[in-house]
């Protein structure tokens, strides 16, 4: 049997509102490096409980190892989410954040749960782009320069 309270203290940082009477709760996930506190000043209402959460290895988590793959990491969350599901809830994201909703998303479907009531993403890219490009950090000087002509916005006198 799964602690819903110790679980909600290791992610759960601040809110504003009652997570019990709330009438909805936008669940935040930092991005790459960055922590719940950033997101800590988040007011929408007082009806609506803000939940930025906090990861392994960041901020008062920074003796804990930091998780090292997506899929642990979703094992680790989902407890988190299905023990605050009773109320709509929405989940926003930014750069590694906006990765983590999205699979969260794909797999409390996958699972037979409800998905959130609206999924917010930024700084990352859509899930229908293809990116079967080459990584750039990974190139030989000529190949990057390539690369760098077929993508553009980078002044020839740069290159």
């Amino acid at each position: 049997m799964v602690d819903d309270e110790k679980i909600k203290s290791l992610w759960i940082t601040s809110n504003e509102g009652d997570l019990t009477t709330c009438s909805g709760r936008p669940i935040i996930f930092p991005f790459s490096g960055g922590t719940a506190e950033y997101y800590s000043d988040w007011k929408v209402s007082d009806r609506v409980a803000t939940i930025p959460l906090q990861l392994p290895g960041r901020s008062f988590r920074k003796n804990e190892p930091p998780i090292e793959s997506i899929n642990m990491l979703l094992e680790e969350l989902f407890p988190l989410i299905l023990s605050i599901q009773n109320l709509p809830f929405v989940f926003y994201g930014h750069s590694l954040g906006a990765l983590i909703c999205l699979s969260l998303s794909k797999l409390l479907v996958a699972e037979g749960y409800s998905p959130p009531n609206a999924l917010f993403l930024s700084g990352f890219h859509s899930p229908k782009i293809s990116l079967n490009h080459p990584k750039l950090s990974e190139l030989d000087d000529l190949h990057l320069i390539e690369e760098l002509k077929k993508i553009g916005g980078t002044p020839s006198e740069l290159i």
